[in-house]
């Protein structure tokens, strides 16, 4: 094998590995950036909730019409009631 055939083959060895960690790093980010997409719909319910509370409707309407779990739609009626 001459040094340009061993060249070429180093070279192509050295774009895969790159090529592999590129779609590594696009995995990592696309998960990441769904995960702060989830994180923030959650804060805005809460925050939705917490609204709908504080105007007065039931927990259980909250939890149905939100989607938050009946218990954290009571824990968060809980704090605020002791804010107050």
């Amino acid at each position: 094998m001459t040094i340009a055939q061993k060249s070429f083959i180093i070279q192509l060895h050295i774009r895969s590995d790159y090529t592999a960690m590129n779609l590594h790093d696009r995995d990592i980010t696309r998960a990441a950036k769904k995960e702060g997409i989830a994180e923030g719909s959650k804060k805005k319910a809460v925050e939705a909730a917490k609204n709908l509370l504080n105007y007065g409707d039931s927990p259980e309407k909250i939890s149905k019409c939100i989607g938050l779990p009946l218990e954290q739609v009571l824990e968060l009626q809980k704090e605020i009631c002791e804010t107050k």
